[in-house]
């Protein structure tokens, strides 16, 4: 269960299963607010991550609805910094303004990153800027890919640098891996005192 009035949702990179997270919650229980203030690769029909979040909701899919959650849309499939220069300021008071109304309606607000950790939002500010700026806890979202155990112990370098508190770190799980979710737990709490649970258990009792 997640206790705090608001939440980061960041992960070891990119489509690890953010999106994935965050429609799910909103699906299972209305208190749950989203956002994800910035989108790459977006594709102006249902199947991008903003129409998901949108969907999940029960929101009508229209431009007005999109710049509520997603102000910045992006065709290409690139770093933000390479496809616009938004500012530190924007993002913080967008963010901001949600949080505020998301308290006033008295639910949760998750904040969707874009990309990975430190997926750069302009050339001097990340995803994890903005999680110290907005003082959130974070959601870190990983998987038992080949490869991903050094991707979260990096992740997890990065924000214990920071000072920043993370709530839980949630598996996706991809069946077909070698190394099994559970052993893939264990081996990430020989190296970390973090609350780690599969992604399906955790939306089962969110």
């Amino acid at each position: 269960m997640l206790n705090e009035k608001s939440y980061i949702v960041l992960a070891v990179g990119t489509d690890i299963g953010k999106t994935f997270l965050v429609e799910n919650l909103c699906k299972k229980n209305s208190k749950y607010n989203a956002i994800k203030p910035i989108i790459t690769g977006f594709t102006n029909d249902n199947n991008s991550d903003s129409a998901k979040i949108l969907m999940a909701q029960n929101i009508k899919i229209n431009n007005i609805n999109l710049d509520k959650i997603s102000p910045w849309r992006f065709k290409k499939a690139l770093s933000p910094n390479f496809v616009s220069n938004i500012s530190k300021k924007e993002i913080i008071d967008f963010c901001v303004k949600n949080i505020k109304n998301s308290q006033k309606n008295q639910q949760t607000l998750l904040i969707e990153g874009a990309g990975g950790v430190m997926t750069p939002i302009n050339n001097h500010f990340t995803f994890l800027d903005l999680a110290k700026e907005l003082k959130l806890p974070i959601l870190l979202v990983t998987s038992n890919y080949l490869g991903s155990i050094s991707h979260t112990l990096c992740c997890l370098e990065a924000i214990k640098n920071k000072n920043l508190k993370i709530s839980k770190i949630i598996v996706n799980e991809h069946q077909l891996m070698p190394i099994k979710t559970l052993k893939f737990i264990d081996c990430l709490n020989n190296f970390c005192d973090y609350e780690i649970v599969p992604m399906k258990d955790f939306i089962k009792n969110s």
